[in-house]
């Protein structure tokens, strides 16, 4: 399975947001899951685009 950088998954979450794609068309265009979409869109409704921004401890 792909590893998504946070702007791929902020690109995703936000073609499902405008409306006019489908989370199984998001999912087969980019070799993600309908589920991570799902999971993605759910993240961003929670906490915006941070929720997919990493945070380091060093």
């Amino acid at each position: 399975m792909a590893k998504f950088s946070a702007d791929d998954k902020l690109s995703a979450v936000l073609r499902y947001v405008v409306g006019k794609e489908t989370h199984a068309s998001i999912a087969a265009s980019i070799g993600a899951t309908k589920s991570m979409i799902g999971i993605w869109v759910m993240q961003y409704e929670e906490n915006g685009a941070e929720s997919f921004r990493k945070a380091y401890t060093g």
